[in-house]
C-alpha cells in the first residue's frame, strides 16, 4: 500500500515555464494508493499521475500546475481503478482531470517495458474542474478530458477501454468543459508515417454535473485529437499529423443533460480513404455521422 497524505508541494516554477515531463506525485504499479488532502501547485507537467494503479484521489487541492491529474490505464496484471472524489483541480495550464485508455510501457520501471496497458476503470465525483482557461492552445484548457489512446512510436498496441462514472462536479469556467477525443491517434510523428490504426472503447455515464459557463463549448466529442477537430488542417499536415479512430464506439449516458450544445466530429471516412464505422451513442441513440464545430 502507499500513502501520500497532508503534505504542500511547490515545485516553484510558472505555467509559462513548465518542465516537460515534471510530475509533483507519481505513483505506478500500486495495487492500493490513497493521495489524500495535499496542496500541488507550482508549473509541473502534471500535478498527480497514476498509472498500472488502482486506489483512491481524495480531497487534494491542486493549482498552477499543467495537467492536474492525469489518471493512466493498466491491464490485467496491473488494474487500474481509481476513485476521484472531492478534489479541487482549478486553474490549471492543460485541465482539471485526464482519463486516459490506452498508452504503453512505464518509462520509470524497466520490468514493465513492454507492456501494453489498455484499460481503466474511474469514479469521478463530487469534483471542483473549473477555471482552466488560459492556454490559447486549441483542445486545451478542460475540465475534463477523457481519451482513447497515447501509444507512442515503437507502437505495441492500438486500442482502449475507459469505463467512467463522472457524477456531482462543478465544471465551469475552462475553455472547454468536458473533452471526449481520440488522444494521440498519430498519422505522423516528427514527419515519420505511422501506419497503426487505432480504435477505442469510451462508456461515459454521466449524471448531477454543473457544466457552464465554459467559454468554448460545453463538451466537444470527437473521434481525432481534439485539437485536430478544432483546427482540421493538423489531420494533413505539421510534424505531428493526426488521424481518425476507426471501429470505436463513444457511448455516453447523460440524462441531466449537461452537455447540450456539444461540438461534435464524427465523420464517415478518414482523410486517408478508410471507412471509420465508429459509433457515438448518446443517452441510447445512435447519432449520424456528421460534424458541428463552429
Amino acid at each position: 500500500d502507499v500513502e501520500v497524505s497532508k503534505l504542500s508541494f511547490n515545485a516553484g516554477n510558472t505555467v509559462t515555464a513548465i518542465p516537460t515531463d515534471s510530475r509533483d506525485i507519481l505513483v505506478e504499479g500500486s495495487p492500493n494508493f490513497t493521495i489524500r488532502d495535499n496542496y500541488v501547485t507550482g508549473g509541473t507537467f502534471v500535478g498527480i499521475q497514476t498509472r498500472l494503479s488502482s486506489g483512491k484521489i481524495q480531497g487534494n487541492y491542486i493549482t498552477q500546475v499543467g495537467c492536474g491529474t492525469c489518471i493512466l490505464p493498466g491491464n490485467a496484471y496491473f488494474p487500474a481503478n481509481v476513485l476521484y472524489s472531492g478534489n479541487r483541480s482549478v486553474n490549471n495550464y492543460f485541465g482539471g482531470v485526464l482519463l486516459n485508455g490506452g498508452s504503453t510501457a512505464s518509462e520509470l520501471f524497466p520490468r514493465f517495458s513492454g507492456g501494453i496497458f489498455d484499460r481503466l476503470s474511474a469514479v469521478i465525483d463530487n469534483n471542483d474542474l473549473s477555471d482552466s482557461n488560459s492556454n490559447t492552445s486549441p483542445g486545451q484548457g478542460f475540465g475534463i478530458r477523457v481519451m482513447a489512446v497515447r501509444y507512442d512510436p515503437p507502437n505495441l498496441g492500438s486500442s482502449s477501454n475507459v469505463t467512467a462514472t463522472i457524477s456531482n462536479n462543478k465544471i465551469a469556467n475552462n475553455k472547454i468543459g468536458v473533452l471526449i477525443d481520440a488522444g494521440f491517434p498519430y498519422r505522423t510523428i516528427a514527419s515519420v508515417p505511422d501506419t497503426t490504426l487505432f480504435s477505442g472503447t469510451l462508456t461515459l455515464s454521466l449524471a448531477g454535473n454543473t457544466v457552464g459557463g465554459n467559454l468554448q463549448t460545453p463538451a466537444l466529442i470527437s473521434f481525432t485529437r481534439g485539437s485536430a477537430a478544432l483546427v482540421p488542417s493538423q489531420l494533413t499536415s505539421g510534424t505531428n499529423q493526426w488521424k481518425y479512430l476507426e471501429h470505436s464506439i463513444f457511448d455516453i449516458t447523460d440524462p441531466g443533460g449537461a452537455l447540450n450544445g456539444y461540438w461534435f466530429d464524427h465523420p464517415v471516412s478518414d482523410p486517408d480513404g478508410r471507412i471509420l464505422q465508429n459509433i457515438l451513442r448518446i443517452n441510447g441513440v445512435q447519432i449520424p455521422n456528421g460534424r458541428f464545430v463552429p
